[in-house]
C-alpha cells in the first residue's frame, strides 16, 4: 500500500511540475538569448525544475521497492492528472476524443495493476 501511494506521489509532483512550466511558459515571449535571463528567474520555471528534481529522487526511491515492469506504465496516471489540470487551470479545451482516451489510459492502468 505504501508503494502505491509514494507512486501516486510521483505522478502528483510530475503533473505539479507540467502545470508550473506551463505557468512559466505562458509569462514568456518566447526563449531566445535576449529574454535568457527572464528565462532562467522565471519562479514558475524555478519551480517546476525544483518538483521535477523531487519527482526524479521520489522516482528512485520507488523503483527500490516496486518492478519496473508495474511502476512505469503507472506512470502514465500523469498524462491523465495533466489534462484535468489543463482544463481546470488554463481552461483549455477538451474534446470528446481526448476524454475517451483519458478513459482509455486509465482502463489500461487498470488491468496492469491487477496482472
Amino acid at each position: 500500500m505504501i508503494n502505491a501511494l509514494l507512486l501516486l506521489g510521483n505522478v502528483f509532483l510530475m503533473t505539479a511540475g507540467q502545470v508550473l512550466f506551463k505557468q512559466g511558459a505562458k509569462s514568456l515571449s518566447g526563449l531566445s538569448v535576449s529574454n535568457l535571463i527572464p528565462v532562467v528567474t522565471n519562479v514558475y520555471l524555478l519551480s517546476g525544475i525544483f518538483v521535477y528534481a523531487c519527482s526524479t529522487v521520489l522516482w528512485v526511491y520507488v523503483l527500490s521497492r516496486m518492478n519496473l515492469s508495474l511502476a512505469y506504465p503507472t506512470q502514465s496516471l500523469s498524462y491523465i492528472f495533466v489534462m484535468i489540470a489543463s482544463y481546470l487551470i488554463f481552461r483549455e479545451p477538451v474534446s470528446m476524443a481526448q476524454w475517451a482516451g483519458i478513459a482509455l489510459v486509465l482502463a489500461g492502468v487498470v488491468f496492469i495493476a491487477q496482472g
